[in-house]
């Protein structure tokens, strides 16, 4: 499967002024495959800094069986290394495409949009916006937040933030959600796949149809990432413009279907348990001597049998 990558990045005007740039983006290789991910910083650019740094020695270094489980582990990694700042933080959005797989898996924690699209569907990744999503706005308060005037914050601190899940912010405590979506798409052999900040958007992306697809049909007239970010100082969005645009094969017009589907990405629980009786050997396996061998393939977790040591291979 080959890849097509494009990345652009450019900080944005707001009231005649040039905005600090605070906007970060990372694509990798390594032999199991590519790794994308877009930060959006706010407060300053220190912690969405930290996370490009440090984020595919992170991925590289992460023990847990199944992507998605090596995501959430990673996440828990950063989210720990980030609690220093207590002003300043960053949105991130994650992409993991094993190699020889028609599969990503997608981890997002704050309003930093992940975009897949096919001939026949356009998948959004959710927004924790606080003005436009209600549920986590909800949420945020039952933790002890405040929603005043677009924002959440926490009496006795200055920190006010427009996302109910960030990495920093520290001084907002556990009204801030440090607990990423993650997700599993299957890609077809033609798609688009697009990780972009909200600044590509507006202020407040919500997650829907509506926001996402002119950005796909940017990419489908044959425009690439910068295309996305010079489209976004156009329209004069205000804020920093990011995107990473992933293309296998050539999705064009011609080849789309009268209109779009939507679908959403679903949410799918992290780790899943089995009880497993060796057919080697015939010894039961408790539950809490599972040997796991670190696997990011196509989420099979690979299980040792601790008396024979056979290698059983389950779903994960």
């Amino acid at each position: 499967m080959k890849l097509n990558v494009t990345m652009a990045s450019a900080p944005g005007m707001k009231h005649g002024n040039e905005k600090p740039q605070q906007d970060r983006y990372i694509v990798t290789g390594t032999p199991l495959g590519k790794l994308l991910a877009v930060m959006d910083g706010h407060g300053g650019s220190e912690v969405s800094d930290f996370i490009s740094t440090h984020i595919k020695d992170y991925w590289n270094s992460c023990s847990e069986g199944t992507p998605k489980g090596a995501l959430m582990e990673m996440f828990v990694r950063l989210a720990n290394e980030t609690a220093r700042w207590h002003s300043q933080g960053s949105t991130l959005s994650v992409m993991w495409i094993p190699n020889n797989t028609y599969y990503a898996y997608i981890a997002t924690l704050g309003d930093s949009p992940v975009i897949v699209c096919n001939q026949l569907t356009l998948k959004v990744s959710p927004s924790d916006n606080v003005k436009t999503n209600e549920v986590e706005r909800t949420a945020a308060v039952e933790r002890g937040g405040v929603f005043l005037k677009g924002y959440i914050c926490v009496f006795g601190s200055e920190n006010c933030i427009a996302m109910t899940r960030a990495l920093g912010d520290n001084s907002l405590g556990k009204v801030v959600s440090k607990e990423p979506h993650v997700f599993e798409a299957k890609l077809a052999k033609t798609c688009i796949i697009i990780l972009a900040t909200d600044g590509v958007l507006n202020a407040s992306y919500g997650g829907t149809l509506e926001e996402a697809k002119p950005l796909i049909d940017i990419v489908l007239e044959g425009g690439d990432a910068q295309s996305i970010v010079d489209d976004a100082l156009r329209r004069k969005t205000g804020d920093n413009a990011t995107a990473i645009v992933c293309q296998i094969g050539k999705l064009t017009k011609a080849m789309m279907k009268s209109g779009f589907s939507k679908e959403t990405f679903e949410e799918e629980p992290q780790y899943k348990v089995y009880k497993l009786n060796c057919e080697e050997c015939g010894a039961d396996v408790p539950e809490d001597e599972l040997k796991p061998v670190a696997s990011k393939g196509r989420g099979f977790v690979k299980l040792v049998c601790v008396s024979c040591k056979k290698a059983l291979n389950k779903r994960g």
